[in-house]
């Protein structure tokens, strides 16, 4: 489909991919979520079948592209600017890797 485009994203299992309709729209899959408790984006540590390192580095290179809109597998779809939307996927990643320093 014209501006539809696969990411893969690696960590929640080997083979995970989002999907990003017209830099505008991430099918996320279980790879982010929005959090109705936190107001924030979130991953799922428990939920994370393949590598949870690997996830932060895909969710770190997921930030090079834009979007608005997040649609994931499990929790809430939510609206934000793109540059909100960015800003929060990077803060996520540096939280991710604050825990896996922390857990070893």
């Amino acid at each position: 489909m014209p501006g539809l485009v696969a990411i893969p994203v690696p960590g929640h299992t080997r083979g995970s991919v989002v999907y990003l309709l017209d830099e505008h729209v991430l099918f996320a899959g279980d790879s982010l979520a929005w959090s109705m408790g936190e107001q924030d984006l979130v991953a799922f540590r428990d939920a994370c079948w393949y590598s949870w390192r690997t996830l932060t580095a895909s969710l770190a290179k997921l930030a090079d592209y834009r979007f608005e809109w997040l649609l994931p597998g499990h929790g809430w779809p939510a609206h934000l600017a793109a540059d909100e939307m960015n800003a929060r996927l990077r803060a996520l990643v540096i939280r991710m890797r604050e825990g896996e320093s922390a857990r070893g």
